[in-house]
C-alpha cells in the first residue's frame, strides 16, 4: 500500500480528522508507516484509546500484512499546532 491509500482508509472511517502518513523505509521490507492523526475526538481519549481508534481503521490491512508496522501519534488541533511550532 502507498501512503495515499492508507490516508484514504483513515479519512473514510474518521472524516472529522486529518492525517499525515509517511512511509518508514526498513531495509528490505515495506508496509511500515508513521501516522499523525489530528482531531478533536482525541482530546477526550487516553493515548492508548486514541491509537486504538486509528488502528481500527486499518485493522484489515494489518491482518492481511498489507501494513506490517505502524507508529501512530494523535493530537488535538491545538496540540498539533504546538507540535508543528516546535519542529521549526
Amino acid at each position: 500500500m502507498d501512503t495515499n491509500q492508507v490516508k484514504q482508509l483513515l479519512e473514510a472511517d474518521l472524516p472529522d480528522c486529518s492525517f499525515e502518513v509517511k512511509s518508514e523505509h526498513v531495509a528490505g521490507d515495506g508496509g511500515h508507516y508513521e501516522i499523525h492523526a489530528v482531531g478533536e475526538c482525541f482530546g477526550e481519549l487516553s493515548r492508548v484509546k486514541a491509537q486504538q481508534l486509528v488502528m481500527r481503521c486499518i485493522a484489515k490491512q494489518i491482518a492481511s500484512n498489507e501494513i506490517h508496522a505502524v507508529h501512530i501519534r494523535t493530537y488535538t488541533q491545538q496540540q498539533w499546532n504546538s507540535y508543528q511550532g516546535n519542529q521549526s
